[in-house]
């Protein structure tokens, strides 16, 4: 999903720890991914459903914006 970011928009991961986060960004470059990348560590996230309730946030002329979509798959009336 994330290489459908503009590459002008920096992307701000809510992370469990940081652990990974090097390893990540290193994969992102080599996925194309050219947006800044930072990681935010939230030690309690243990809900993996965030994704589905947790704001987008992007950051634009130094705003933060939290982004939400709708989840409204044609096949759920």
């Amino acid at each position: 999903m994330l290489k459908y970011i503009p590459e002008d928009i920096d992307i701000i991961l809510l992370v469990k720890d940081l652990t990974f986060a090097n390893n990540y960004r290193q994969k992102s470059l080599k996925w194309g991914i050219l947006n800044s990348i930072e990681f935010v560590e939230f030690p309690d996230l243990s809900d993996i459903w965030v994704r589905d309730f947790a704001p987008l946030t992007v950051t634009e002329m130094d705003i933060h914006v939290p982004v939400k979509f709708d989840y409204k798959p044609f096949y759920v009336t």
